[in-house]
């Protein structure tokens, strides 16, 4: 997936939470809260936030009513989210709904997100692909793992590079792991590896299926796994991302070891 600097915002009537996604899209960390005061003041306080970050996005979460309808508050939110985003100077601005685990029936949430989706199949570009893939790995944080299902399976048919297509269905691999649909879980993490060409890309995909072989014990398939990721993972240049890697793979290691004794 192409790397892009995004900031998350969550808009309160007094308070901005503010979180930034990481390069690959595919993890948000809560960065700060921003306290309103003035618009004037707002826009000095995020200057020094995006500075930092070369921000070039905002995702902005919607408040949408109950019954899934865009209410007055939704609207402010969205008003104020567009003039920050001009005042920052910002290539563009993405505002998705906040709360769909809050909707008062999944098939309104459904009809919603459809919706939603529909309306950039004419005009779906790189920066519409993290924001909503960041929206499904959020919504299956929360376990609404069917709404996220949609996105998902929306995205993969939209992805326009082999790269992207692997880390959604990297995503679509772990929602079948959640519903223990074990064989479709392993299928999507298989194909996840082949269309992946970035070689961290490739090591986070095998941790994600070491993972799942380990939580489905299918012991006898680790041993030859392991000795894949160790020798992919030597092989990557040392980033942050790559050390990351490395405390993943050596804490699934240990959890294997304390559970199972093999011949790692």
């Amino acid at each position: 997936m192409k790397k892009i600097s995004a900031l998350g915002l969550d808009i309160g009537g007094k308070r901005i939470g503010v979180a930034g996604c990481d390069g690959l899209g595919l993890f948000a960390t809560g960065l700060t809260t921003v306290v309103r005061t003035s618009f004037a003041n707002d826009v000095e306080q995020f200057k020094k936030i995006v500075d930092e970050r070369e921000a070039k996005i905002l995702v902005v979460g919607l408040p949408y009513a109950m019954n899934g309808t865009i209410g007055t508050q939704a609207k402010q939110v969205q008003k104020y989210a567009q003039r920050l985003a001009k005042a920052l100077e910002l290539e563009s601005i993405i505002c998705l709904p906040s709360n769909l685990e809050e909707i008062e029936s999944l098939k309104q949430s459904k009809n919603l997100i459809q919706e939603q989706l529909k309306k950039l199949n004419n005009n779906f570009n790189v920066v519409q692909f993290t924001a909503w893939y960041v929206l499904a790995e959020e919504l299956r944080d929360v376990e609404l793992l069917e709404l996220s299902q949609i996105i998902l399976q929306n995205l993969l048919s939209k992805a326009n590079s082999s790269e992207d297509k692997a880390s959604v269905l990297l995503s679509l691999g772990k929602i079948a792991n959640d519903q223990q649909n074990n064989q479709q879980a392993l299928e999507y993490y298989q194909q996840a590896e082949q269309l992946a060409v970035n070689p961290l890309s490739k090591v986070l995909i095998l941790l994600s299926q070491l993972e799942f072989f380990r939580t489905t014990e299918q012991w006898l398939l680790i041993p030859d796994l392991v000795i894949k990721i160790s020798s992919k993972l030597d092989k990557l240049p040392l980033t942050q991302d790559a050390i990351y890697a490395q405390i993943n793979f050596i804490s699934h290691l240990i959890v294997i070891k304390k559970t199972q004794t093999i011949a790692l």
